[in-house]
């Protein structure tokens, strides 16, 4: 039997990491169970729950003990004491890590208790600077594209030992070269799996104009472009469709309100699946314009209800999708002194495209649906079981 410990860190907004774990979670295999090791950022009291042979254990991470170094070998014994009644009897433990801010925590885990250390790789770090910090996030782009890459390691200077699991888990080639070229990660250590999930589709009604984003409303996930191209549109066409914003706003409400207070903008909020479903349905097309992602679960979601979509053509995004097949790309500019953005002109031309082109959409849409059912279904489990099995083949520890 192997045991699975997903080791998540959970906010007060949700992730697609999140949407990840539900979905390995919601699979079985005779000799695998999977057991969530929740910090959450918030406070709340500790406590494991036990169901079917398998653990939930949640846990408040005080960043400003776990920070103190007096204080860590207490916070550490109190996540001992209350995991062993769970583990003791283990014998083949995978401590899978979905986050780079943890992996403090995962290896004193495996160093006190054993196992195989796992990371699944979900985001570049160093990408999240383009809202962050600016002149970092210029001078590492700048870096990467001349292929300058040791220069780029030293700069990063990102703290994370890429080596250190025994097995990393990627979601697209651009993250496998900067594991490998950046990192010299050896590359049997690496393997790609494409995020799925198994989703109950239903079909309603696409009659309303309306612009559909779902996830974080932030700089780096492109809000400001696509809100800066249909301004654009609403005022020097006839056009004036409705966008919707379902996700946590990072950006305030009022500030968006106020700055295009020409749009017809509805914000939906954080919602669950089910009820995100059912604007899936009946949104008319939807975007995914960030300036950085890997396997977005809000494009594969889309792709399973046949939506239309505009995407980046960026990172994942431009190996899960083909241009007037699957999706309409939106190119990104790259400007030292401004930085990172879409290129605004064929960002319009593309939403008056899908707007007007009603037989486009539906071509698409049949498309995404073909392309969900052969790429992005569950079967992301069974090839992440396989990479769990592995490390504990004889073969592969030689």
């Amino acid at each position: 039997m192997i045991d699975v410990i997903i080791v998540d860190l959970v906010s007060n907004y949700f992730t697609g990491i999140e949407r990840y774990s539900e979905v390995l979670k919601s699979k079985s295999r005779h000799n695998i169970r999977v057991h969530h090791l929740i910090f959450q950022t918030y406070k709340c009291l500790p406590k494991v729950i036990v169901k079917d042979d398998c653990f939930t254990a949640l846990l408040y991470l005080p960043k400003h003990i776990v920070n103190v170094k007096r204080y860590k070998p207490l916070y550490f014994d109190l996540i001992v004491h209350l995991l062993s009644p769970c583990i003791s009897s283990m014998q083949n433990i995978v401590w899978h890590l979905n986050h780079l801010n943890l992996p403090g925590i995962v290896q004193i885990l495996q160093d006190r208790l054993g196992g195989k250390y796992l990371l699944a790789f979900h985001c570049l770090p160093w990408k999240y600077s383009i809202s962050r910090n600016f002149e970092r996030y210029t001078k590492l782009e700048l870096l990467y594209r001349n292929k300058q890459f040791d220069d780029f390691r030293k700069e990063e200077n990102s703290g994370f030992d890429y080596n250190k699991p025994d097995k990393i888990i990627c979601m697209s080639e651009s993250a496998r070269c900067f594991l490998e070229k950046i990192h010299k990660v050896d590359p049997f250590k690496i393997t790609k799996i494409y995020n799925g999930i198994d989703i109950e589709t239903f079909q309603m009604k696409r009659d309303e104009l309306t612009i559909l984003y779902s996830g974080r409303i932030t700089k780096d996930k492109g809000v400001l472009d696509l809100l800066d191209a249909v301004d654009e549109i609403v005022r020097s066409t006839d056009y004036y469709p409705k966008i919707k914003f379902a996700g946590y706003c990072h950006i305030p409400k009022h500030k968006i309100l106020s700055e295009y207070s020409n749009l017809n903008i509805e914000f939906i909020n954080q919602v669950d699946l089910e009820s995100l479903k059912k604007v899936y349905a009946t949104a008319t097309f939807g975007v995914v314009p960030s300036l950085h992602e890997q396997c977005s679960y809000t494009a594969i979601e889309m792709a399973a209800f046949g939506l239309p979509m505009i995407v980046s053509d960026v990172d994942a995004l431009s190996e899960m999708f083909e241009d007037h097949k699957t999706v309409l790309f939106n190119k990104l500019v790259f400007n030292p002194g401004v930085g990172l953005y879409a290129d605004k002109k064929l960002f319009v031309k593309n939403i008056i495209e899908m707007i007007e082109n009603k037989e486009l959409r539906n071509k698409m849409g049949n498309n995404l649906r073909r392309l969900f059912k052969e790429k992005f279904t569950g079967v992301m489990c069974e090839f992440t079981y396989n990479v769990y099995e592995s490390l504990f083949n004889d073969n592969y520890n030689k």
